[in-house]
């Protein structure tokens, strides 16, 4: 979900009227960092992309998941408490969530504990392992959506 958000970052950017610097000013964030996720170059953590979605008067959601969501006070500071409060209710570990999302125990840790914010792609790979939305997971825009589990074998 998060692989369009180059083009959508690009268009939008073009359709406000804006430089790759025009933006970095709106947003608080710098031009390098416009510049490389617009190349595709970059994935931006949770609170970037944030900046970037406020700057463009875009939901979050949309803007890094192409996901329909009405522009909010998007939440990413508590993606850590969904994150657990998700886990907890699906009564998973977190080495399960780990390994079967592709990262590192320690980072879904980190991220647990508000030490740490995930990039987009980390944040989708959780809310995958998890079967909940990636913009619910990330920003808290949303229904949490957690897809009926397949029956395992």
């Amino acid at each position: 979900m998060h692989h369009g958000l180059p083009a959508r970052l690009k268009k939008a950017r073009k359709a406000a009227g804006l430089t790759i610097n025009g933006l970095a000013d709106r947003a608080g964030v710098s031009r390098n960092l416009v510049a490389e996720v617009e190349d595709g170059v970059r994935n931006p953590i949770i609170d970037s992309a944030r900046k970037l979605a406020d700057a463009l008067c875009l939901s979050p959601s949309f803007l890094a998941y192409n996901i329909d969501a009405p522009v909010t006070n998007a939440d990413y500071e508590s993606v850590g408490q969904r994150l657990a409060a998700a886990r907890s209710a699906a009564k998973v570990s977190k080495a399960a969530v780990a390994r079967t999302a592709g990262v590192a125990r320690s980072m879904l840790f980190y991220v647990e504990q508000g030490v740490s914010l995930p990039s987009l792609a980390i944040a989708e790979q959780l809310a995958n392992a998890l079967e909940v939305s990636p913009g619910w997971l990330a920003f808290g825009e949303g229904e949490q959506v957690l897809r009926r589990r397949r029956a395992r074998k």
